[in-house]
């Protein structure tokens, strides 16, 4: 076995110039103009994490377009009562993204 693993290695502070990895991938997000595109599949893959299993269950499908989510909902109760708390839930996607990144809801 190699004597590499074993020497005392001491940890070097980062240098000024360095980025952190998310800082990184942002950049690369933002350089290739795809920012957008990520934004959007993030707040489709966490849908259900953010409304619930019994929300998530009776959506059928959830896209956005020109800053505004369009949700399907097959259960016209639920939909009512999930009009009634739109702007409760526009806030809770646009905090899990970290910016005002959406302005409307659509349910239908």
């Amino acid at each position: 076995m190699s004597d590499y693993l074993f020497r005392n290695h001491k940890n070097q502070p980062r240098k000024a110039s360095t980025t952190t990895m998310k800082d990184a991938v942002y950049e690369l997000l933002n350089n290739y103009k795809i920012k957008n595109k990520y934004d959007e599949a993030h707040i489709i893959q966490v849908w259900g994490d953010l409304m619930g299993e019994e929300v998530a269950c009776r959506t059928e499908w959830v896209y956005i377009k020109n800053h505004t989510i369009f949700i399907k909902i097959s259960s016209p109760p639920l939909r009512t009562e999930l009009l009634m708390r739109k702007t409760n839930i526009l806030d809770r996607i646009n905090h899990n993204l970290g910016e005002e990144k959406l302005q409307e809801i659509v349910f239908r």
